[in-house]
């Protein structure tokens, strides 16, 4: 009795436990779970570019006061664009690398960021405009190149 292996544990059923829990496909929780990370993380996006839109919403009403102010003015046209856009990319961009720009420098920063229309001698006539030389001719490209540059900045 003690030398042979009893009989009756060859008669025991085989192992009927369920294979391991797989790690797929997830359980409806976890989806809900990722779609709510997924829409946090879209509403964070949204939310950080906010600041900038108001931003330039604010700013692009400004523009307009500014056009219909100076509609016979382009020497105050110039200096009031070149200071309202001067403040909106200081705070969009930051102010160390804005606020040392001046002349062509600024110019072509404001070109690079979407003002195409300030290129050649629109932005030139600007920068002479703004510190006294007038020059209507380029006051629709003035407005136009701003107007792409805060688009674009948005």
């Amino acid at each position: 009795m003690t030398s042979a292996t009893p009989a009756w544990i060859n008669l025991l059923a085989p192992d009927h436990r369920p294979p391991p829990a797989g790690y797929w496909p997830l359980a409806a929780g976890w989806w809900f779970l990722g779609l709510l990370i997924m829409a946090l993380v879209a509403w964070l996006i949204y939310r950080g570019r906010q600041p900038y839109r108001r931003l330039s919403v604010t700013v692009r009403r400004e523009l307009e006061r500014l056009d219909l102010a100076t509609r016979d003015d382009p020497t105050a046209l110039a200096a009031g664009l070149e200071n309202l856009l001067r403040r909106f990319a200081i705070q969009r961009y930051g102010h160390d690398r804005v606020a040392a720009l001046t002349g062509t420098a600024w110019v072509d920063f404001v070109i690079q960021q979407g003002g195409q229309d300030w290129s050649g001698e629109a932005g030139t006539q600007l920068l002479k405009a703004a510190f006294g030389g007038a020059t209507p001719q380029f006051r629709e490209a003035w407005l136009a190149g701003a107007y792409a540059f805060l688009k674009r900045s948005a």
